[in-house]
């Protein structure tokens, strides 16, 4: 279904009058989306909305500095329309001025236990993703998962993602 807040959200943005009303109500939403992602046990649909927020605000123009572990928890999801936000907000957002090492590895391992899921749609997926990224870690320590795919007789890459 479609998040009201998100639509509402995009709503005001346009709305805006000038560039200051618009980075006032960003960095408002912002802090907002901050002090929720402080609450540990916040809801995979709440986070997916406040994912999809900061990846418009990043369209924008904006620095998003965080939310990349609350990105990387779902990816970690079952629920496919919360591990898909993970995934396109993982490769929106991480880059190499924002990303820490340890937060890398944890992508990776997300991205591995994916790749050797047997799910097609999940093994899609982390592929586009590594595809979209193509950073170096991710050659170094996912080439063996990626190949085995690429050259797996019976894998059929999903068309409808």
């Amino acid at each position: 279904g479609v998040m009201r807040g998100l639509t509402l959200f995009i709503g005001d943005i346009r709305n805006c009058s000038s560039k200051e009303s618009e980075e006032k109500l960003v960095l408002k939403e912002m802090a907002k989306i901050w002090k929720k992602f402080g609450n540990k046990s916040i809801p995979g649909y709440e986070k997916k909305k406040y994912i999809w927020k900061l990846m418009y605000m990043y369209i924008l123009g904006y620095d998003v500095d965080f939310g990349h572990i609350e990105a990387l928890n779902l990816i970690n999801s079952a629920k496919f329309s919360e591990k898909c936000a993970g995934y396109i907000a993982t490769g929106l957002i991480m880059n190499e001025k924002n990303v820490n090492t340890d937060h890398l590895e944890l992508v990776m391992n997300s991205i591995r236990t994916d790749l050797m899921s047997g799910n097609e749609v999940y093994e899609s997926l982390a592929l586009a993703t590594v595809a979209n990224l193509g950073c170096k870690e991710f050659s170094d320590g996912l080439h063996i998962q990626v190949q085995k795919l690429a050259f797996a007789e019976d894998f059929r890459p999903s068309y409808y993602i």
